[in-house]
Protein backbone atom coordinates (compact mmCIF):
# COMPACT_ATOMS: atom_id res chain seq x y z
CA UNK A 1 0.00 0.00 0.00
CA UNK A 2 2.75 2.55 1.10
CA UNK A 3 4.66 1.52 -2.07
CA UNK A 4 1.57 1.98 -4.66
CA UNK A 5 0.57 5.66 -2.96
CA UNK A 6 4.56 6.81 -3.34
CA UNK A 7 4.29 5.30 -7.08
CA UNK A 8 1.21 7.48 -7.58
CA UNK A 9 2.76 10.27 -6.22
CA UNK A 10 5.92 10.20 -8.29
CA UNK A 11 3.30 9.93 -11.69
CA UNK A 12 3.08 6.63 -11.81
CA UNK A 13 0.09 4.23 -12.19
CA UNK A 14 -1.32 1.05 -10.11
CA UNK A 15 -3.70 -1.33 -10.68
CA UNK A 16 -6.43 -2.51 -7.67
CA UNK A 17 -9.30 -4.30 -6.59
CA UNK A 18 -12.26 -2.13 -5.75
CA UNK A 19 -15.78 -3.43 -5.38
CA UNK A 20 -16.60 -4.53 -8.77
CA UNK A 21 -13.47 -5.28 -10.62
CA UNK A 22 -10.29 -4.34 -11.10
CA UNK A 23 -9.30 -0.26 -11.43
CA UNK A 24 -6.84 1.74 -12.97
CA UNK A 25 -5.18 4.41 -10.46
CA UNK A 26 -2.93 7.30 -10.65
CA UNK A 27 -3.06 10.75 -9.79
CA UNK A 28 -5.65 12.99 -11.72
CA UNK A 29 -4.13 16.01 -11.15
CA UNK A 30 -0.70 14.87 -13.39
CA UNK A 31 -2.06 15.34 -16.96
CA UNK A 32 0.60 12.83 -17.93
CA UNK A 33 -0.08 9.89 -15.93
CA UNK A 34 -3.70 10.71 -17.18
CA UNK A 35 -2.18 10.48 -20.74
CA UNK A 36 -0.53 7.00 -19.60
CA UNK A 37 -3.87 5.36 -18.71
CA UNK A 38 -5.47 6.42 -22.57
CA UNK A 39 -2.22 5.11 -24.10
CA UNK A 40 -2.39 1.46 -21.44
CA UNK A 41 -6.32 1.08 -22.35
CA UNK A 42 -5.74 2.31 -26.30
CA UNK A 43 -8.12 4.67 -25.41
CA UNK A 44 -9.18 8.24 -26.95
CA UNK A 45 -8.66 10.63 -24.51
CA UNK A 46 -12.15 12.23 -25.44
CA UNK A 47 -13.85 9.66 -22.59
CA UNK A 48 -13.52 10.86 -19.80
CA UNK A 49 -11.92 8.92 -16.69
CA UNK A 50 -13.80 8.59 -14.12
CA UNK A 51 -12.46 9.28 -9.85
CA UNK A 52 -12.87 7.25 -7.20
CA UNK A 53 -12.71 8.23 -3.42
CA UNK A 54 -11.83 6.74 -0.23
CA UNK A 55 -13.80 8.61 2.02
CA UNK A 56 -17.39 11.23 1.48
CA UNK A 57 -14.96 14.11 2.38
CA UNK A 58 -12.55 13.42 -0.70
CA UNK A 59 -15.65 15.23 -2.79
CA UNK A 60 -14.29 18.29 -1.02
CA UNK A 61 -10.88 18.02 -2.90
CA UNK A 62 -12.86 18.20 -6.39
CA UNK A 63 -15.49 21.02 -5.30
CA UNK A 64 -16.27 23.27 -2.95
CA UNK A 65 -19.85 23.99 -3.33
CA UNK A 66 -21.25 19.90 -4.38
CA UNK A 67 -25.14 20.49 -6.10
CA UNK A 68 -27.45 19.99 -3.74
CA UNK A 69 -28.29 16.97 -4.76
CA UNK A 70 -24.90 15.83 -4.22
CA UNK A 71 -24.77 16.72 -0.59
CA UNK A 72 -27.17 14.32 0.35
CA UNK A 73 -24.59 11.24 -0.94
CA UNK A 74 -21.94 13.23 1.18
CA UNK A 75 -23.71 13.06 4.40
CA UNK A 76 -25.15 9.56 4.54
CA UNK A 77 -25.47 7.71 0.83
CA UNK A 78 -21.89 6.92 0.25
CA UNK A 79 -19.84 4.54 -0.55
CA UNK A 80 -21.90 2.70 -2.92
CA UNK A 81 -21.91 2.13 -6.64
CA UNK A 82 -23.55 5.20 -7.45
CA UNK A 83 -21.29 7.98 -9.77
CA UNK A 84 -22.00 11.53 -9.78
CA UNK A 85 -21.21 14.01 -12.17
CA UNK A 86 -19.32 17.41 -10.42
CA UNK A 87 -19.56 19.89 -13.36
CA UNK A 88 -16.58 21.95 -12.43
CA UNK A 89 -14.26 20.38 -10.75
CA UNK A 90 -11.04 22.22 -8.96
CA UNK A 91 -7.51 21.57 -9.74
CA UNK A 92 -7.80 19.16 -12.59
CA UNK A 93 -6.29 19.43 -16.05
CA UNK A 94 -8.38 20.33 -19.17
CA UNK A 95 -8.77 16.77 -19.58
CA UNK A 96 -11.80 17.02 -17.32
CA UNK A 97 -13.24 19.73 -19.52
CA UNK A 98 -16.97 18.17 -19.44
CA UNK A 99 -17.02 17.42 -15.72
CA UNK A 100 -15.64 14.60 -13.56
CA UNK A 101 -17.77 11.47 -12.44
CA UNK A 102 -16.82 10.24 -8.58
CA UNK A 103 -18.15 7.85 -6.37
CA UNK A 104 -16.36 6.57 -3.28
CA UNK A 105 -15.61 2.80 -3.00
CA UNK A 106 -16.42 0.57 -0.14
CA UNK A 107 -13.52 -1.78 -0.92
CA UNK A 108 -11.01 -1.25 2.03
CA UNK A 109 -7.99 -1.30 -0.48
CA UNK A 110 -9.19 1.19 -2.64
CA UNK A 111 -10.21 3.11 0.72
CA UNK A 112 -6.86 3.17 2.32
CA UNK A 113 -4.99 3.62 -1.01
CA UNK A 114 -6.45 6.71 -1.56
CA UNK A 115 -6.31 8.06 2.22
CA UNK A 116 -2.79 6.93 1.59
CA UNK A 117 -2.18 9.41 -1.53
CA UNK A 118 -4.32 11.77 0.18
CA UNK A 119 -6.32 12.53 -3.01
CA UNK A 120 -8.49 10.53 -4.97
CA UNK A 121 -7.72 8.55 -7.83
CA UNK A 122 -8.81 7.30 -11.07
CA UNK A 123 -10.29 3.96 -11.32
CA UNK A 124 -11.05 3.21 -14.53
CA UNK A 125 -10.99 -0.84 -15.48
CA UNK A 126 -8.16 -2.65 -15.55
CA UNK A 127 -8.43 -3.31 -19.10
CA UNK A 128 -8.09 -2.70 -22.93
CA UNK A 129 -10.92 -0.25 -24.19
CA UNK A 130 -13.85 -2.63 -25.52
CA UNK A 131 -12.19 -5.67 -23.70
CA UNK A 132 -14.34 -7.17 -20.87
CA UNK A 133 -13.54 -5.79 -17.52
CA UNK A 134 -11.47 -7.92 -15.17
CA UNK A 135 -11.70 -9.47 -11.70
CA UNK A 136 -8.31 -10.88 -10.49
CA UNK A 137 -4.72 -9.50 -10.38
CA UNK A 138 -3.54 -11.77 -12.72
CA UNK A 139 -5.69 -10.64 -15.81
CA UNK A 140 -3.90 -7.24 -15.12
CA UNK A 141 -0.74 -8.17 -15.83
CA UNK A 142 -0.43 -7.51 -19.82
CA UNK A 143 -1.27 -3.58 -19.41
CA UNK A 144 2.51 -2.67 -18.74
CA UNK A 145 1.42 -0.81 -14.93
CA UNK A 146 4.13 0.15 -12.36
CA UNK A 147 2.41 -2.31 -9.28
CA UNK A 148 -0.30 -4.33 -9.28
CA UNK A 149 -2.12 -4.96 -5.80
CA UNK A 150 -3.33 -8.41 -5.29
CA UNK A 151 -6.73 -7.96 -3.43
CA UNK A 152 -8.24 -11.32 -4.39
CA UNK A 153 -10.87 -12.07 -6.91
CA UNK A 154 -13.44 -9.07 -6.91
CA UNK A 155 -17.10 -9.77 -7.53
CA UNK A 156 -18.01 -8.14 -10.57
CA UNK A 157 -21.50 -7.12 -11.53
CA UNK A 158 -22.98 -4.48 -12.46
CA UNK A 159 -20.63 -0.75 -12.83
CA UNK A 160 -22.06 1.80 -11.08
CA UNK A 161 -25.19 3.86 -11.62
CA UNK A 162 -23.87 6.88 -13.29
CA UNK A 163 -25.89 9.98 -12.99
CA UNK A 164 -25.88 14.16 -13.69
CA UNK A 165 -27.55 16.74 -11.24
CA UNK A 166 -29.91 18.66 -12.96
CA UNK A 167 -32.76 21.29 -11.34
CA UNK A 168 -35.29 18.81 -12.14
CA UNK A 169 -33.57 15.47 -10.59
CA UNK A 170 -31.00 13.01 -11.47
CA UNK A 171 -30.25 12.58 -14.92
CA UNK A 172 -29.28 8.79 -14.92
CA UNK A 173 -26.74 8.10 -18.15
CA UNK A 174 -26.04 4.80 -16.98
CA UNK A 175 -27.99 2.45 -14.83
CA UNK A 176 -26.46 0.02 -12.37
CA UNK A 177 -27.46 -1.18 -9.24
CA UNK A 178 -28.17 1.97 -7.21
CA UNK A 179 -31.21 3.90 -8.01
CA UNK A 180 -31.06 7.93 -7.83
CA UNK A 181 -32.34 8.98 -4.46
CA UNK A 182 -32.20 5.43 -2.67
CA UNK A 183 -29.32 5.48 -0.13
CA UNK A 184 -27.72 2.50 1.44
CA UNK A 185 -29.79 0.16 3.59
CA UNK A 186 -27.86 0.12 7.45
CA UNK A 187 -29.41 -1.75 10.23
CA UNK A 188 -27.23 -1.80 13.31
CA UNK A 189 -26.12 -5.03 14.35
CA UNK A 190 -28.90 -6.85 16.24
CA UNK A 191 -29.42 -7.04 19.81
CA UNK A 192 -27.58 -3.46 19.89
CA UNK A 193 -28.46 -0.58 22.01
CA UNK A 194 -28.58 3.18 21.19
CA UNK A 195 -27.00 5.04 23.76
CA UNK A 196 -26.61 9.06 24.12
CA UNK A 197 -22.85 9.89 24.53
CA UNK A 198 -22.72 12.35 27.56
CA UNK A 199 -22.03 15.65 26.31
CA UNK A 200 -22.65 15.32 23.32
CA UNK A 201 -25.92 15.51 20.98
CA UNK A 202 -24.79 12.51 19.51
CA UNK A 203 -25.44 8.74 19.98
CA UNK A 204 -23.72 5.37 18.79
CA UNK A 205 -25.01 1.60 19.30
CA UNK A 206 -23.17 -0.54 21.74
CA UNK A 207 -24.05 -4.30 22.76
CA UNK A 208 -26.47 -4.87 25.53
CA UNK A 209 -23.67 -6.90 26.87
CA UNK A 210 -20.34 -7.11 26.35
CA UNK A 211 -17.69 -3.99 26.10
CA UNK A 212 -19.71 -0.69 26.30
CA UNK A 213 -18.21 2.51 26.96
CA UNK A 214 -17.53 4.14 30.17
CA UNK A 215 -16.63 7.30 32.01
CA UNK A 216 -13.07 7.12 30.87
CA UNK A 217 -13.85 7.70 26.95
CA UNK A 218 -15.69 10.86 28.22
CA UNK A 219 -12.91 11.89 30.34
CA UNK A 220 -10.09 10.95 27.54
CA UNK A 221 -12.01 13.58 25.02
CA UNK A 222 -11.95 16.42 27.64
CA UNK A 223 -8.60 16.41 28.76
CA UNK A 224 -7.71 16.55 24.80
CA UNK A 225 -10.13 19.17 24.10
CA UNK A 226 -8.23 20.88 27.32
CA UNK A 227 -4.99 20.50 26.53
CA UNK A 228 -4.51 19.51 22.83
CA UNK A 229 -3.84 22.31 20.00
CA UNK A 230 -5.79 25.33 19.82
CA UNK A 231 -7.19 24.43 16.10
CA UNK A 232 -7.66 20.75 15.35
CA UNK A 233 -7.86 20.49 11.39
CA UNK A 234 -7.94 16.37 12.12
CA UNK A 235 -8.04 13.74 14.54
CA UNK A 236 -7.45 9.93 15.00
CA UNK A 237 -8.90 7.74 16.92
CA UNK A 238 -6.95 4.40 18.44
CA UNK A 239 -9.04 1.42 19.13
CA UNK A 240 -12.01 3.50 18.73
CA UNK A 241 -14.91 0.90 19.23
CA UNK A 242 -18.56 2.22 18.57
CA UNK A 243 -17.09 5.70 17.88
CA UNK A 244 -17.99 7.28 21.28
CA UNK A 245 -14.97 9.35 21.40
CA UNK A 246 -14.80 10.11 17.37
CA UNK A 247 -18.35 11.59 17.84
CA UNK A 248 -17.90 13.44 20.64
CA UNK A 249 -14.31 15.10 19.39
CA UNK A 250 -16.11 15.74 15.68
CA UNK A 251 -18.81 18.19 17.52
CA UNK A 252 -16.33 19.58 20.46
CA UNK A 253 -13.49 20.68 17.96
CA UNK A 254 -15.16 22.75 15.64
CA UNK A 255 -16.10 19.72 13.11
CA UNK A 256 -12.62 18.81 12.88
CA UNK A 257 -12.23 15.75 10.22
CA UNK A 258 -11.94 12.83 12.61
CA UNK A 259 -10.70 9.36 11.27
CA UNK A 260 -11.26 5.70 13.80
CA UNK A 261 -9.37 3.16 13.83
CA UNK A 262 -11.03 -0.50 15.21
CA UNK A 263 -10.32 -3.86 15.03
CA UNK A 264 -13.84 -5.39 15.89
CA UNK A 265 -15.83 -5.01 12.73
CA UNK A 266 -18.90 -5.41 14.06
CA UNK A 267 -18.12 -2.22 16.31
CA UNK A 268 -17.28 -0.42 13.45
CA UNK A 269 -20.24 -1.40 11.51
CA UNK A 270 -22.25 0.11 14.27
CA UNK A 271 -20.39 3.43 14.21
CA UNK A 272 -20.98 3.84 10.69
CA UNK A 273 -24.94 2.87 11.02
CA UNK A 274 -25.00 5.90 13.76
CA UNK A 275 -22.75 8.54 11.51
CA UNK A 276 -25.18 7.88 8.53
CA UNK A 277 -28.61 8.31 10.93
CA UNK A 278 -26.94 11.42 12.56
CA UNK A 279 -25.51 12.49 8.67
CA UNK A 280 -22.48 12.71 10.10
CA UNK A 281 -20.58 10.48 7.31
CA UNK A 282 -18.48 13.48 5.65
CA UNK A 283 -16.84 14.28 8.72
CA UNK A 284 -15.91 11.06 10.79
CA UNK A 285 -13.96 8.15 9.21
CA UNK A 286 -14.52 5.02 10.84
CA UNK A 287 -11.32 2.70 9.46
CA UNK A 288 -11.65 -1.44 9.78
CA UNK A 289 -7.96 -2.82 10.27
CA UNK A 290 -5.73 -3.70 12.90
CA UNK A 291 -3.32 -1.61 14.53
CA UNK A 292 -0.39 -3.41 13.79
CA UNK A 293 -0.66 -2.98 9.99
CA UNK A 294 -1.26 0.94 11.04
CA UNK A 295 1.50 1.77 8.09
CA UNK A 296 -0.66 0.64 5.38
CA UNK A 297 -4.07 2.55 6.21
CA UNK A 298 -2.93 5.85 7.90
CA UNK A 299 -0.49 8.67 6.31
CA UNK A 300 2.00 9.95 8.09
CA UNK A 301 2.24 13.40 9.58
CA UNK A 302 -1.44 13.92 9.29
CA UNK A 303 -3.29 14.45 12.39
CA UNK A 304 -3.36 17.66 15.05
CA UNK A 305 -4.18 15.35 17.50
CA UNK A 306 -4.21 11.48 18.55
CA UNK A 307 -6.26 9.63 20.96
CA UNK A 308 -6.52 6.63 22.82
CA UNK A 309 -8.26 4.66 25.23
CA UNK A 310 -6.00 1.65 25.70
CA UNK A 311 -7.03 -2.13 27.19
CA UNK A 312 -6.65 -1.64 30.74
CA UNK A 313 -4.71 -4.79 31.76
CA UNK A 314 -1.44 -6.59 30.74
CA UNK A 315 -1.03 -9.51 33.08
CA UNK A 316 -2.89 -13.04 33.94
CA UNK A 317 -3.88 -11.94 37.43
CA UNK A 318 -6.78 -10.34 36.15
CA UNK A 319 -10.16 -12.32 35.47
CA UNK A 320 -10.56 -12.24 31.64
CA UNK A 321 -14.12 -11.90 30.33
CA UNK A 322 -15.52 -15.05 28.45
CA UNK A 323 -16.89 -12.84 25.96
CA UNK A 324 -14.67 -11.49 23.17
CA UNK A 325 -15.54 -8.09 22.28
CA UNK A 326 -15.00 -6.97 26.31
CA UNK A 327 -11.56 -9.34 26.84
CA UNK A 328 -10.27 -7.43 23.28
CA UNK A 329 -11.02 -3.74 24.46
CA UNK A 330 -9.96 -4.75 28.71
CA UNK A 331 -6.68 -6.95 28.70
CA UNK A 332 -3.54 -5.54 26.25
CA UNK A 333 -2.45 -9.24 24.66
CA UNK A 334 -0.84 -7.73 21.52
CA UNK A 335 1.15 -4.83 22.99
CA UNK A 336 -1.42 -2.42 22.19
CA UNK A 337 0.05 0.82 24.05
CA UNK A 338 3.36 0.53 22.52
CA UNK A 339 2.09 0.21 19.20
CA UNK A 340 -0.49 2.96 19.70
CA UNK A 341 2.83 5.28 21.01
CA UNK A 342 4.58 4.31 17.92
CA UNK A 343 1.61 4.82 15.25
CA UNK A 344 1.10 7.76 17.65
CA UNK A 345 4.76 9.32 16.81
CA UNK A 346 4.58 8.64 13.30
CA UNK A 347 1.01 10.41 12.17
CA UNK A 348 1.31 13.18 14.56
CA UNK A 349 1.70 16.69 13.02
CA UNK A 350 4.52 19.00 14.35
CA UNK A 351 3.02 20.35 17.51
CA UNK A 352 0.86 17.86 17.61
CA UNK A 353 -0.66 15.76 20.83
CA UNK A 354 -1.19 12.36 21.99
CA UNK A 355 -3.93 12.11 24.61
CA UNK A 356 -4.38 8.58 26.93
CA UNK A 357 -6.29 7.30 29.44
CA UNK A 358 -4.71 4.43 31.55
CA UNK A 359 -4.61 2.86 34.47
CA UNK A 360 -2.74 5.04 37.26
CA UNK A 361 -0.17 1.84 37.82
CA UNK A 362 0.49 2.09 34.52
CA UNK A 363 2.37 5.84 34.36
CA UNK A 364 5.85 4.72 34.38
CA UNK A 365 5.96 1.79 31.71
CA UNK A 366 3.95 4.45 29.81
CA UNK A 367 6.46 7.42 30.05
CA UNK A 368 8.99 5.10 29.16
CA UNK A 369 7.62 3.59 26.21
CA UNK A 370 6.56 7.63 24.83
CA UNK A 371 10.09 8.39 25.82
CA UNK A 372 11.31 5.34 23.12
CA UNK A 373 8.91 6.61 20.43
CA UNK A 374 10.07 10.09 20.97
CA UNK A 375 6.78 11.28 22.96
CA UNK A 376 7.75 13.50 25.19
CA UNK A 377 4.74 14.37 28.65
CA UNK A 378 3.26 17.48 28.38
CA UNK A 379 0.24 17.18 30.60
CA UNK A 380 -0.49 14.74 33.63
CA UNK A 381 -3.38 14.77 35.84
CA UNK A 382 -4.62 12.11 38.02
CA UNK A 383 -8.08 10.91 38.50
CA UNK A 384 -9.12 9.55 41.80
CA UNK A 385 -12.55 7.73 43.20
CA UNK A 386 -13.19 10.03 45.97
CA UNK A 387 -10.41 12.26 48.09
CA UNK A 388 -8.53 10.61 50.05
CA UNK A 389 -8.21 7.94 48.02
CA UNK A 390 -5.29 6.39 45.95
CA UNK A 391 -5.49 7.58 42.01
CA UNK A 392 -6.80 4.76 39.74
CA UNK A 393 -6.76 6.30 36.44
CA UNK A 394 -3.94 8.72 34.94
CA UNK A 395 -4.66 11.43 31.55
CA UNK A 396 -1.71 11.96 29.67
CA UNK A 397 -0.72 13.86 26.76
CA UNK A 398 2.32 14.25 24.57
CA UNK A 399 4.32 16.20 22.23
CA UNK A 400 6.33 14.17 19.12
CA UNK A 401 10.31 15.44 19.27
CA UNK A 402 10.06 18.33 21.34
CA UNK A 403 11.59 18.29 25.48
CA UNK A 404 8.90 20.38 27.76
CA UNK A 405 8.53 21.22 31.17
CA UNK A 406 5.15 19.08 31.74
CA UNK A 407 1.99 20.70 33.33
CA UNK A 408 0.78 18.66 36.21
CA UNK A 409 -2.98 19.73 36.59
CA UNK A 410 -5.32 19.39 39.98
CA UNK A 411 -6.05 15.95 40.40
CA UNK A 412 -10.02 14.91 39.43
CA UNK A 413 -11.88 13.57 42.45
CA UNK A 414 -15.28 11.59 40.53
CA UNK A 415 -17.27 11.61 43.71
CA UNK A 416 -18.15 13.20 46.41
CA UNK A 417 -19.74 11.27 48.64
CA UNK A 418 -22.49 9.04 46.70
CA UNK A 419 -22.40 11.62 44.13
CA UNK A 420 -20.51 12.81 41.07
CA UNK A 421 -18.16 15.96 42.06
CA UNK A 422 -18.79 19.03 41.15
CA UNK A 423 -16.10 19.47 38.44
CA UNK A 424 -17.59 15.61 36.61
CA UNK A 425 -20.75 16.92 36.74
CA UNK A 426 -19.75 20.22 34.39
CA UNK A 427 -17.86 17.58 32.34
CA UNK A 428 -20.57 15.62 31.72
CA UNK A 429 -23.13 18.75 31.93
CA UNK A 430 -25.18 16.84 34.19
CA UNK A 431 -26.71 19.38 36.64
Amino acid sequence: MKKAAAILKRGGVVAFPTETYYGLAADPRNEDAMRRIFALKQRDDALQLPLLGGHESDVFSLTSSPHALVLPLVHDGWPGAFSAILEEPEGLPSLFRSGVAFRVSPHPVAAHLVRLFGFPVTSTSANVHGAPAVCTAAECADLGVDLILDGGTTPGGLPSTLARPTEDGWQVLRQGPVTPGSGPVTDPVPGWTRDLIPACDAFTYQPASGNRFTLDSILLCHFARTVGPSHVRSFLDLGAGTGVCAFWLHQHLEKALGRALELDADAVAAARTAAAEQHLRSGIEFIAGDLAWEEQMLPGCSFDLVVSNPPFFTDGGTRVSPDPGRRAARHDESDFLGRALQCTSRVLRPGGKGVLVLPADRLQGTLTAASASSLHLTNLRMVHPRAGEPANRVLLAFVKARRTRPVTHPPLFVYDDREYGLELREILHVK
